[in-house]
């Protein structure tokens, strides 16, 4: 009968021996090859599915290369023979509204069989302006510059369009202004057409870029037009009530500017108002009237407006009492004395201008009889007047006086 053999007792030495081989092949093996992370920078973002934006009319609007910096993980022979163009990052643009968004940023590491992991990203998310496609209208104005010869002015200029049509990104869009160009003017004598470059710009003059607008260029017409400076003529209808004398009648102002084509002014002298009637003018004090301009002829200023002023006297009368004292003898014959024989009072009355009323004195009249070539007896003579104010209306009541003339006779020596 065979014996059984006795199991061998586990040898502790040898599990430790082995265990000790294991604990230093790792030792060894991970100082050869640690694990380690490499940060590589500027890596560039790839704009996926950008398509789907511009399928609703969207855009970004401050679009530009962006870049993100990447930490990768793993041990040092994993990056042996990893290379940066390994590394792609992208952000997907589909599904996005209009306004400021932030969008995630996804690493993928292509092209390689390493275990590397993506550590870190920065930055991690991309804001992005997502800027909705509009057209607007926007105002054209023509910028003038340089200056005109004296006597010449620019008329109603004539632009083919009034507006300018801009598409483009909202938030640009709305920073336009208006559509600009300029004209440099200098030396020119006749009319122009020309055809201008049109401009964008915002409130401040600014040029804004980046938009489609239409039209680019536009044809504008500059006419070239004398300016005058002619006298106004009055013209007046009516007479004037009998109380009233006509004193001047004048326009305010007394001259005009106008403007108009060289060959329309050459020859115009004045410019006459609309006829006005005197009786309008006397209700009316300082109305305005209509000028009565030619053909082509219009005001430099259209602002500009014209008031007649009539200056007007009323009559008064005014009247002096004079007795036979204040009668003066002029050019009685030697040897004769004259006496006049009526008593009453002798009045003097005219019709004068208020003013010349208000300074009126009796000693600016004189009333004087002529007995030049009159001889000794009784004679009826008409009263003289004289006034240092020129005044020809007058009535003298009575208007003859009787004058006895007496011939003086000599003392003989006895």
């Amino acid at each position: 009968m065979k014996k059984k053999r006795k199991k061998s007792p586990i040898n502790v030495s040898m599990i430790l021996s082995l265990l000790m081989a294991v604990l230093l092949w790792l030792f060894v093996m991970t100082g050869k090859n640690p694990e380690t992370s490499i940060s590589y920078y500027n890596i560039e973002v790839e704009l996926l599915n950008e398509d789907s934006l511009a399928n609703k009319d969207l855009v970004i609007s401050d679009k530009k290369d962006w870049t993100v910096n990447i930490d990768l993980k793993g041990h040092k022979n994993d990056f042996l023979y990893f290379k940066k163009e390994n590394i792609r990052a992208s952000v997907d643009l589909s599904g996005y509204q209009e306004g400021e968004l932030k969008v995630p940023v996804k690493v993928e590491l292509i092209n390689s069989n390493s275990n590397l992991k993506v550590q870190d990203v920065e930055p991690r998310e991309i804001v992005f302006n997502f800027d909705k496609i509009v057209s607007q209208e926007k105002p054209f104005n023509l910028n003038i510059l340089g200056a005109l010869d004296d006597g010449l002015s620019i008329g109603n200029i004539e632009k083919e369009t009034k507006e300018i049509e801009v598409r483009g990104p909202r938030t640009i869009v709305n920073q336009v202004a208006e559509g600009i160009a300029s004209v440099d003017v200098t030396g020119r004598t006749d009319d122009t057409l020309l055809k201008v470059q049109v401009e964008l710009v915002d409130a401040k003059g600014k040029k804004v870029e980046g938009l489609k607008y239409s039209p680019e260029t536009i044809d504008v017409k500059i006419p070239i037009n004398m300016v005058k400076t002619l006298p106004i003529e009055l013209i007046t209808t009516g007479e004037l009530p009998e109380e009233y004398v006509r004193m001047n009648a004048e326009t305010d102002p007394l001259t005009i500017d106008v403007i108009g084509k060289k060959e329309d002014l050459t020859n115009l002298v004045k410019v006459s108002t609309k006829s006005v009637n005197i009786n309008d003018i006397i209700n009316n004090p300082d109305m305005k009237v209509e000028l009565d301009l030619p053909v082509g002829v219009n005001l430099y200023d259209k602002d500009t407006s014209v008031s007649v002023k009539l200056v007007l006297e009323k009559l008064v009368e005014s009247e002096f009492t004079f007795n036979k004292e204040d009668i003066k003898i002029l050019n009685l014959g030697q040897n004769l004395s004259a006496e006049i024989l009526e008593d009453e009072e002798i009045h003097v009355s005219m019709m004068v201008e208020e003013t010349i009323a208000e300074d009126l004195n009796k000693e600016d009249i004189s009333l004087s009889l002529n007995l030049a070539g009159l001889a000794a007896g009784e004679h009826e003579l008409e009263i003289g007047l004289k006034n240092t104010l020129l005044i020809q209306n007058f009535k003298i009541t009575p208007s003859i006086l009787t004058v006895k003339i007496i011939e003086e006779v000599a003392n003989e020596d006895l």
